[in-house]
């Protein structure tokens, strides 16, 4: 999901590919920490594509509330189906739109932003992530996964080419506003919040964190 593009060029292959590249290291990094969700909390999910993550936060928190944000109509629609005929589907509001859709009014105890973030360039996460973290409750979490350029070993370089190549294709598909990886821990450190929870996947390619609204 991005403001200048879309995923609907890709939205019947995403999640097959993504499985063909890395394994189940991006599902075990947006699923690790679910359990940290508190029962009948008000989540907001911005930008989670074909909806399989809503399935996996109800099989462990039936009683949840989600608000599902997402630009692509092809990734929203996939969403929609998923849930048509499920006991939970009054449970889950699905939006068109974007982080702007977001209403000042509106707050929430989680917030959930898998794989979205890299999408933007470092000097647009600012005014990104200002209406996410306003919307999200005092003591209320940030689960936070996404890609990683951490690692020193020597495998760091294979990890640069990937994230290139990932780049170039969905700039091309997609028309992503992002071309590098940004700068995650600086961008978090500009709002008020405290790293609860942190994992790595992949050989440290892959990152899961939470955050705590201070």
């Amino acid at each position: 999901m991005s403001l200048t593009g879309s995923f609907d060029a890709v939205s019947s292959f995403y999640d097959p590919l993504s499985r063909l590249v890395f394994g189940k290291a991006l599902i075990r990094s947006q699923t690790c920490f679910l359990n940290l969700v508190p029962q009948y909390a008000h989540v907001l999910i911005i930008g989670g594509g074909t909806g399989w993550i809503i399935e996996e936060l109800l099989s462990k928190k039936p009683s949840v509330f989600i608000t599902y944000v997402e630009a692509s109509v092809k990734m929203l629609e996939k969403s929609k189906e998923r849930f048509s005929n499920s006991p939970f589907k009054d449970q889950i509001t699905f939006i068109l739109g974007t982080h702007l859709t977001i209403r000042e009014e509106e707050k929430y105890q989680v917030v959930i932003t898998n794989f979205f973030l890299d999408l933007f360039q470092q000097a647009t996460l600012p005014s990104i992530m200002n209406p996410i973290y306003k919307a999200l409750d005092k003591d209320g979490l940030w689960f936070f996964s996404d890609f990683s350029l951490r690692s020193k070993r020597t495998y760091s370089f294979l990890h640069k080419i990937l994230v290139r190549i990932m780049y170039l294709f969905f700039g091309a598909f997609c028309k992503i506003e992002g071309n590098q990886l940004p700068n995650f821990d600086k961008a978090f450190q500009d709002f008020d919040l405290k790293e609860v929870a942190g994992l790595y996947f992949y050989t440290d390619l892959v990152q899961a964190k939470v955050f705590i609204k201070k």
